[in-house]
């Protein structure tokens, strides 16, 4: 009768009819003879109930019936996260790993949970591991994307997430990110047919409307980016990206006091939004005010302390400045976060990493020769992408 009502119980999750499954498993997982497979599937309903507090409660018991069990620590890891407690769950997480290597589920959680705790470069390396063991895993390569952009590394997080775009063309996330990078690299024209397709799939996600504002923005063509940033605010008022944009439109077209106004809007979101420091920092950047843009950038890494993107700007600036060594010195910060470098050759366009392991030595000026053509690469050039 009790493994008739576990399957009643796993097949009301199944369905997403979680309260229906915790009112079967309950009685089953408590009391002085509890069941220990009631109590992962229980674990399991609370989690996708949004009660983290129950599942981490009755998992903890469950690991103590049931030793080494990966299910049971990746329910726990998936728990614990959910209650902030991210140590914990990265311990439980790895834990499920080394019982069970072949399962992707652990890799995807704990990849997540790193990337969630701004951790990018213990991040990128744990799902490159886990690319390995399964290729085609698409959410794998989309949290693997992400970290990279965090770590400014955009050669790769182009690649991945052109991958994820041809293998899914319709997927929102894939496409119009795909897009963004690449006009962070000011590849405009290869980025206007993906971006045509994301607006076409919805021309009223935020995501498809910053990118055609973000063009006309390129292309000069104050008017038209307005409208597209401003049909943003209309659904996301306090959108940093949109408000930045904004800002810098308003100034340029001469309205200095709407402009200040709206900048210290985007400022004042950025006290609780972490992921738009680089819609700041490029209004600064395009309004010319270079002190404001270097504080911007700082306050960046202050913020978001394992991201090494803002740490790859500041170096550009600082070579600007002539100051080759606080370049050399942000350098060195990008590569320790990432934990390797990549060195692009402009002539032939392979891209190579090498391990870092200690960065206080790596040299970003001294040229190097590459070892595909035989050119010699310009450095830092060699470092940004082809």
């Amino acid at each position: 009768m009790i493994d008739e009502r576990i399957r009643d119980a796993i097949a009301a999750i199944e369905d997403n009819c979680n309260e229906d499954a915790i009112t079967i498993l309950e009685p089953l997982a408590n009391g002085t003879n509890p069941n220990p497979e009631a109590m992962v599937y229980l674990g399991l309903a609370y989690i996708q109930s949004e009660r983290p507090k129950e599942a981490v409660q009755i998992l903890t018991q469950a690991k103590h019936l049931i030793e080494d069990h990966c299910v049971v620590a990746l329910f726990l890891g998936r728990a614990l996260r959910g209650l902030g407690r991210y140590d914990e769950a990265e311990t439980e997480l790895r834990r499920a790993i080394d019982l069970e290597p072949e399962d992707p589920e652990a890799w995807i959680e704990l990849g997540k949970l790193l990337y969630s705790k701004g951790e990018y470069g213990a991040a990128a390396r744990i799902l490159d591991e886990a690319i390995l063991l399964f290729p085609e895993d698409l959410s794998l390569r989309g949290t693997l994307a992400l970290a990279l952009y965090h770590l400014g590394d955009f050669t790769q997080a182009t690649a991945e997430w052109a991958n994820l775009h041809s293998r899914n063309p319709q997927l929102m996330a894939a496409t119009t990110n795909y897009a963004y990078v690449l006009l962070l690299q000011n590849r405009v024209e290869e980025a206007i047919p993906i971006i045509e397709l994301a607006y076409s799939m919805d021309p009223e996600d935020y995501r498809s409307l910053i990118l055609k504002g973000m063009v006309s923005l390129i292309n000069d063509d104050l008017s038209n980016a307005a409208q597209y940033f401003e049909k943003i605010l209309e659904k996301h008022p306090d959108n940093v990206e949109a408000l930045a944009r904004l800002a810098v439109i308003a100034y340029e077209t001469g309205d200095k006091k709407k402009g200040e106004k709206i900048l210290q809007k985007a400022t004042k979101q950025m006290e609780s939004n972490q992921e738009c420091w680089r819609g700041l920092c490029f209004a600064y950047s395009r309004l010319g005010r270079h002190n404001e843009y270097m504080d911007c950038l700082k306050a960046w890494t202050q913020q978001d302390p394992g991201a090494a993107a803002p740490w790859v700007t500041l170096a550009i600036e600082y070579e600007k400045m002539g100051r080759t060594d606080l370049a050399t010195d942000a350098w060195r910060k990008a590569i320790t976060l990432r934990g390797y470098v990549r060195i692009n050759c402009h002539e032939c366009g392979i891209s190579t990493k090498y391990e870092i392991q200690d960065a206080s030595f790596f040299d970003p000026f001294e040229p190097r020769h590459c070892g595909n053509c035989g050119a010699i690469i310009d450095m830092p050039r060699g470092l940004l992408a082809a």
